[in-house]
């Protein structure tokens, strides 16, 4: 299953600046200004949530 670090780590290979996600769309990188969809499937609602809580503490879930 795709996760956080994945997509970091094609950032760094790709030299992306910005990496969006966002549900009902493929994960998108922006290298040199210009944004790309990642071969990745559409990010589900659900997957958005993981990633967000993936970072962020049980006190900043609330």
């Amino acid at each position: 299953m795709l996760n956080l670090r994945d997509l970091l780590q094609e950032m760094i290979e790709k030299k992306a600046s910005d990496l969006h996600i966002t549900a009902g769309v493929p994960p998108m990188l922006r290298v040199d200004g210009v944004m790309h969809a990642t071969s990745h499937p559409v990010v589900t609602p659900e997957f958005s949530r993981q990633i967000a809580y993936s970072v962020l503490t049980d006190e900043q879930q609330k």
